[in-house]
C-alpha cells in the first residue's frame, strides 16, 4: 500500500525509523500541530488460494485535535489485498532478484570501501 502524506498546515519534514518490528513516521514542521492522525491496521487474516496466499487488512485513521484529545474523524481508508510470495521468494530482495529491467530496481552507490 502506498502512504501519501499531504499536511493539512504548512511545509513539513518526514522522518521515518523502525521500533520493535514497527514502522514509525513522524512529521516535523515549523508550527505546533492542530491534528494528529494516527493510522493501524485491524481485521489482519490469511486467504488460501488456488494461486497463492493473500494478506488482507483494513487499514484505519484516526484524526484527533491535540488540544481536547478529541476524536475528529475516524474511518477506513485503505483495505489490502496483497499476494504473499513463497518462503523462497520472500528471499529475494531488489539487490539480489538479478532482474535488471524492473521498473524498481535499485541502483546502491558504489563506495570506496566497497569497491576494493
Amino acid at each position: 500500500m502506498d502512504l501519501v502524506v499531504a499536511p493539512r498546515e504548512g511545509p513539513v519534514r518526514l522522518g521515518a525509523r523502525v521500533s520493535d518490528g514497527k514502522l514509525r513516521l513522524s512529521i516535523h514542521g515549523a508550527d505546533a500541530p492542530r491534528t494528529r492522525s494516527r493510522l493501524w491496521s485491524e481485521d489482519e487474516s490469511l486467504l488460501e488460494l488456488p494461486e497463492g496466499t493473500l494478506r488482507i487488512n483494513r487499514v484505519v485513521r484516526r484524526v484527533e485535535d491535540t488540544g481536547s484529545g478529541a476524536v475528529l474523524e475516524e474511518r477506513t481508508i485503505a483495505e489490502n489485498r496483497r499476494r504473499l510470495l513463497n518462503p523462497e521468494a520472500r528471499k529475494r530482495t531488489c539487490l539480489t532478484c538479478g532482474e535488471t529491467a524492473c521498473h524498481a530496481r535499485v541502483e546502491v552507490p558504489l563506495t570506496e570501501a566497497r569497491a576494493r
